[in-house]
């Protein structure tokens, strides 16, 4: 592999993650507004049973899972505008297959679940 086409795909890691970044941004933001709904903020599920914060924390670990899979198809959707430079191709890049890195960071921003998790911990 030419220097040419690893510096193209150290360059397209770093956008893929951009990209990843800002979208499980405002994907978890969105999330926990809608969680934040239905259960309110810490204040509230504080004094909650075990059991149901344990249902709260799997029904929005499988949310963050769907809202990853849907992200990591939008951002395969994206075009990088380096595709086809020295005949690298944009689509055979791993981190672009797998949702390890959108599912990561939807959790980082996922502060109510975090807090939720932290309760059950305690108890």
């Amino acid at each position: 592999m030419t220097l040419s086409i690893r510096l193209v795909k150290i360059t397209d890691i770093a956008y893929v993650n951009i990209l990843y970044f800002i979208y499980g941004y405002y994907s978890s933001k969105l999330i926990e507004n809608i969680f934040k709904q239905f259960y309110g903020d810490k204040s509230k599920f504080i004094n909650d049973s075990r059991s149901k914060l344990i249902f709260q924390i799997l029904l929005q670990v499988t949310v963050i899972g769907i809202m990853a899979y849907i992200g990591r198809n939008i951002i395969e959707l994206i075009p990088f505008p380096l595709n086809n430079y020295a005949g690298y191709d944009h689509l055979k890049l791993k981190e672009l297959s797998g949702t390890g890195l959108v599912t990561f960071y939807i959790f980082l921003f996922s502060y109510n679940l975090t807090s939720k998790i932290d309760i059950v911990r305690s108890i």
